[in-house]
């Protein structure tokens, strides 16, 4: 056989090879977007279905004035919305845990964390196979829980410290009763709270 023929068909084989490598590349490529668009889909879709059900059963609420509704079969308080955010208490507080309580959940409001909150949220639901992304979320609403408590405490003055200490752990336990979206503030990072306070 000729030398260039040889060189034809070597020549030929490269650029087979390359093509399979190419297809290959594409196939893998194509895979890992899908699986990062499934897993961005069932996560926004699971806490959407979250908030439908706590929409759904935050219609019995009392309102209580303002923006303030107490309701039963809740453990924490929690606020919802984005337009007109509305605080939800559990109807079993005292007056004067109430007051603390509103007090804290009116922070959250005047600094906009609600927003933050679900801009972040949406990062991560983008960015959700990056455990960094999860971190940075989770001690986003500790370092929001923990400004709002020492706000409390800076307005309501140190006497309250005890009785707002047990209100967390109250609430810490009362958590199973919680729909669990990030549209909502709810109590997180008990411990850390407490010892903050």
């Amino acid at each position: 056989m000729a030398p260039s023929e040889k060189s034809g068909e070597t020549l030929g084989d490269d650029l087979g090879q390359e093509n399979k490598f190419n297809v290959s590349k594409n196939q893998i490529v194509k895979g890992v977007k899908s699986i990062w668009f499934l897993g961005t889909m069932l996560l926004l879709a699971y806490n959407f279905s979250a908030l439908l059900v706590l929409l759904e059963k935050i219609k019995s609420a009392e309102h209580l004035g303002n923006n303030v509704y107490a309701m039963e079969g809740i453990g924490t308080p929690f606020t919802i919305g984005i337009v007109k955010p509305r605080i939800y208490i559990p109807n079993i507080l005292e007056m004067e845990e109430r007051e603390y309580i509103i007090c804290h959940e009116k922070i959250h409001i005047k600094r906009k964390d609600y927003l933050i909150k679900n801009i972040a949220f949406l990062l991560t639901a983008v960015y959700w196979f990056n455990p960094l992304c999860w971190a940075a979320f989770r001690y986003l609403e500790l370092d929001m829980e923990m400004s709002c408590d020492e706000a409390v405490v800076g307005q309501m003055g140190n006497d309250i410290k005890k009785p707002y200490s047990q209100s967390l752990l109250n609430f810490a336990a009362g958590q199973k009763n919680r729909a669990f979206t990030p549209l909502t503030f709810g109590e997180v990072g008990v411990k850390e709270r407490i010892k903050n306070v």
